[in-house]
């Protein structure tokens, strides 16, 4: 109780502070005023030749690339809302003309390093790309191609080892949300929910495992099962992020098992606990065997107050797109020197909160009514929780 108060207090300090920072003035808003004009126009101006070499003729001062899973999934929505909102308020504050070019790879790594090959060539120097690699195993062949091209990239959640930020010119963050403190909590929380509190029988829907956030999440499950003797894990599947997956594992569970004695179905991301939930109603199950997910979308949030669904993980899926491209935006633009920054401002946590029956209805008006905040995009520090360790 005590570490979810303490998880929405600081969703709400950073709030406030972000709207204290609408009223300030800074440079990474305007450009810094040189004789030559300002530092936007001379990145315009010296890509000319750039893109023309490219065999680009796309009109566009800045092309954002992002490149993610899907839009069926909701979290990805709002990464592209935030980013959408950044973007609108560069164009009114600089008048430049700034694309947004969104890459769906449908879960193939090949699609995914394809995509941002294309998104290299088209763009040239004038591309700055936020990417959610499909899986760990992509994030050097993706660090490679972007400093080979000279091309600004940031990424989400998958952290391959040894690919490190601070050891490439163009690699300008890795950012992460606390994944396994705010699960752990999620799952305590969740067995002491229990018709008899923190004793029984749980399944967990995995998501890919080949993935940080995957292996994170799961371990946050773990950490919760290490300090809740009666509960069992009775049975866990890696189901890739797929719903098709999901469906299948949890209707093959149904013929295992016997689910009156299942309590919970702990899953890794919303979309997933939304099949598992369509699974389970159509046994009878609903609402009887609860699940869990992580992103806190509107179905999510919807299921946890009808009580089909226990709880979520918020991970500020808006501020870590618009506010991560802002932050390879003032690189990019050259108003923040990328050699000076420290390396706990190019590997980090950001912010999560843990969303449950107990404040629900908070969270649906706060978040989820209220669409994109109305905060300074331009301020990319908000960004920042803490330095994330990359030994």
């Amino acid at each position: 109780m005590k570490k979810k108060l303490i998880s929405l207090l600081l969703c709400a300090v950073l709030m406030l502070s972000v709207l204290a920072g609408c009223g300030s003035g800074n440079t990474a808003s305007t450009g810094e005023t040189t004789a030559g004009g300002t530092k936007a126009e001379e990145k315009t101006e010296s890509t000319t030749e750039t893109a023309t070499d490219t065999k680009s003729s796309d009109d566009f001062d800045l092309l954002i690339g992002v490149s993610i899973r899907s839009l069926d999934n909701e979290y990805y929505v709002f990464v592209s809302q935030g980013i959408e909102a950044f973007a609108e308020q560069l164009r009114e504050e600089t008048g430049m003309k700034v694309e947004v070019q969104t890459l769906l790879c449908e879960y193939s790594n090949d699609q995914q390093i394809n995509d941002i090959k294309s998104l290299i060539s088209k763009g040239g120097d004038r591309c700055i790309i936020y990417v959610d690699p499909n899986d760990t195993s992509i994030c050097g062949t993706i660090a490679e191609l972007c400093e080979e091209a000279g091309i600004y990239w940031g990424s989400a959640w998958s952290f391959q080892d040894g690919v490190i930020p601070t050891d490439y010119d163009y690699y300008v963050y890795y950012q992460t949300p606390g994944i396994e403190e705010s699960m752990e909590e999620l799952c305590l929380d969740l067995f002491a929910s229990f018709k008899t509190p923190n004793t029984g029988k749980i399944l967990a829907i995995q998501g890919n495992m080949a993935t940080t956030a995957g292996v994170a999440r799961f371990h946050g499950l773990e950490l919760a099962l290490e300090k809740t003797s009666g509960v069992e894990l009775v049975d866990a599947q890696d189901c890739n992020f797929e719903v098709a997956k999901t469906q299948e594992c949890l209707t093959t569970w149904l013929s295992m098992y016997d689910f009156d004695e299942i309590d919970a179905v702990w899953v890794d991301n919303d979309e997933n606990a939304m099949a598992a939930i369509e699974v389970l109603a159509s046994r009878g199950y609903d609402g009887k065997v609860v699940t869990t997910g992580f992103d806190g979308t509107s179905t999510a949030a919807a299921a946890i107050s009808k009580g089909t669904m226990f709880g979520s993980v918020c991970s500020n899926a808006q501020l870590q797109g618009g506010l991560g491209c802002s932050y390879l935006y003032a690189v990019w633009n050259g108003d923040v020197d990328l050699s000076t920054v420290p390396a706990d401002e190019r590997a980090f946590y950001t912010i999560t909160s843990v969303i449950t029956p107990e404040n629900i209805d908070s969270y649906i008006s706060d978040y989820i009514d209220a669409g994109a905040p109305d905060i300074d995009w331009m301020d990319y520090k908000q960004l920042i929780l803490s330095g994330y360790d990359v030994n």
